[in-house]
């Protein structure tokens, strides 16, 4: 706290223009019920431990495994001539499951292009080469019925290039962000308005939200 007061000081601004100081505040927040007063979390993790311990009645008896199942390696250009850094790796943030077959799986990164598979995660193709405007994902929607009909809304933490649909799984894309006259039609996509989430009725998928 003393750093943002004396570069307010410094500035002569208030301490909370700050550049950090609400990632500090959330950090404190998060964290004083943890810490004792010496700054120790020690005796909290023990409490913690404690109370799984003695309430172990309390918690199903499940096996807790996980298994990593990709994407792995570095996905080549279209045309294989260069490796692209950011394909196939970043922060997933929307994930599909095909509730017919569990080994159909789409997943769609911060960066990272929209992936498929087919067999539990073992093999996955990028989907999303044929549109240079797909790179990140936010929200992924799939026809139950046909599962090569995707809607997919575009963006990352900073710009969007609204949504996306295919209805042949992959092979050509459409999007649905138009723009007239130097104006953008809905959806209203753009670096300053950032969606994050498209959901449509899945009984009657002309109502979307």
């Amino acid at each position: 706290m003393n750093y943002f007061t004396n570069q307010a000081e410094s500035l002569d601004v208030n301490y909370y223009e700050i550049n950090g100081y609400k990632s500090f505040i959330r950090k404190v927040i998060f964290l004083q019920n943890r810490f004792d007063e010496f700054g120790n979390i020690t005796p909290y993790a023990q409490s913690l431990q404690e109370y799984r311990e003695n309430n172990h009645d309390n918690f199903p008896d499940v096996s807790l495994d996980w298994e990593y199942i990709g994407h792995n390696g570095i996905h080549l250009s279209t045309d294989t001539t260069f490796q692209c850094w950011n394909n196939g790796q970043g922060n997933i943030n929307s994930i599909w499951v095909n509730v017919n077959d569990h080994n159909h799986l789409l997943a769609g990164g911060n960066h990272g292009g929209l992936w498929r598979t087919f067999d539990g995660g073992d093999n996955w193709v990028c989907i999303s080469d044929s549109e240079p405007l797909l790179d990140g994902f936010r929200s992924l929607y799939v026809n139950s019925a046909n599962t090569d009909q995707i809607y997919a809304l575009q963006g990352n933490e900073s710009y969007s290039h609204g949504l996306f649909t295919t209805s042949n799984g992959g092979a050509n894309w459409i999007n649905n962000k138009v723009n007239y006259n130097g104006n953008f039609l809905y959806p209203n996509a753009s670096e300053c308005n950032l969606p994050v989430k498209w959901i449509i009725n899945p009984v009657n998928d002309s109502i979307q939200f």
